[in-house]
């Protein structure tokens, strides 16, 4: 998706709009107007492979919508700021690379999740800029989380500090927390979707030497198990001769790159129990965050020595196999 212009600054809707944020009592030229709204998003550390939509909204509120109409501000100029203001955070998402893909809110098409942006300029004692999203699952609407941020634009009328200052580090820290909660639904989601999909799947295609996951890699087994009970007496008496001789290269040579997976997986796993879990830190951190990398790690050495098992496992489930395909092939060769 191509960028979005964040703002027009030479427009003169966008000079009423800056006259706001500068509480100016006479208006500046053009050309030295401060540009309080454009900005360039922080990039996302994390691309989350799905799609989404964004709407954004922004509005001042009451006490805050009364103090600039006293001050000669009508409603086209706070209706022009506010629009601004919107297409800047939906800006922000849309070019940060959080979401994979962008799907337009009136689009045809349903995004995988719904993010609705409401930013708020309030003041409680100072100006603030009070940043929510909420994000909804595309499919049936429910929230699936919400988080809030809020930042000083100044103690005075009028912003101290540019919007532009304060927008990109709000929604970074927004982003960040998003990101937390989606991500792990979505491994989840596509987890839970592969493991259904091996239910119905040929032996030929469930030769393979590694999964993403200990869960993926047990339930392969588990389908390695059905397939040879269920697919292999056709197998044996259908198939053509040079195809089970295909299928035995297939498996043999699974079976070799399993040995070596498992031996990575386990050498991985000693590496982890070397370094007795923790993770190295010289930057001070705090012992709460020590041990939730500890926990992490634990959770990797799990996983590390459970993938070790499924695949000496699957090593054992293919040899029976790739034996009766031979003995088959042989008896027709004599």
């Amino acid at each position: 998706m191509k960028n979005r212009p964040i703002l027009a600054a030479c427009s003169l809707g966008l000079t009423l709009a800056l006259l706001v944020f500068a509480g100016c009592a006479s208006a500046p030229s053009p050309e030295g107007a401060q540009d309080s709204v454009a900005y360039q998003p922080v990039p996302s550390p994390t691309r989350i492979d799905v799609s989404a939509s964004v709407e954004a909204t922004h509005d001042l509120a009451p006490a805050v919508r009364a103090s600039w109409k006293a001050r000669g501000y009508n409603d086209q100029a706070i209706e022009l700021h506010r629009q601004t203001v919107a297409e800047a955070l939906t800006a922000d998402i849309e070019n940060s690379g959080l979401f994979a893909r962008i799907v337009p809110p009136n689009s045809s098409a349903h995004p995988d999740f719904m993010l609705k942006i409401r930013s708020e300029t309030v003041r409680s004692p100072d100006l603030r800029l009070r940043v929510t999203i909420s994000v909804l699952n595309g499919a049936n609407g429910a929230e699936v989380c919400l988080h809030m941020r809020e930042a000083s634009l100044g103690k005075g009328r009028s912003p101290d500090l540019a919007m532009s200052v304060v927008m990109p580090r709000l929604m970074a820290e927004l982003k960040a927390a998003v990101a937390a909660d989606i991500q792990p639904k979505v491994r989840a989601h596509a987890e839970l979707t592969e493991i259904a999909s091996l239910r119905n799947v040929s032996l030929a295609d469930l030769l393979v030497s590694s999964d993403s996951t200990e869960s993926i890699a047990r339930e392969r087994n588990r389908a390695i198990i059905a397939a040879k009970i269920q697919q292999l007496p056709a197998m044996l008496r259908e198939k053509k001769t040079d195809e089970l001789s295909a299928l035995v290269v297939r498996i043999e040579q699974t079976i070799l790159d399993l040995n070596h997976e498992c031996e990575v997986a386990k050498d991985q796993a000693q590496q982890s129990v070397a370094d007795n879990g923790y993770p190295r830190d010289t930057s001070g951190s705090t012992r709460a965050r020590g041990q939730a990398a500890a926990g992490t790690r634990a959770q990797d050495l799990a996983e590390l020595r459970g993938l070790a098992i499924s695949y000496r496992e699957r090593i054992e489930l293919l040899k029976p196999i790739a034996a009766a395909l031979k003995e088959e092939i042989a008896n027709r060769n004599r």
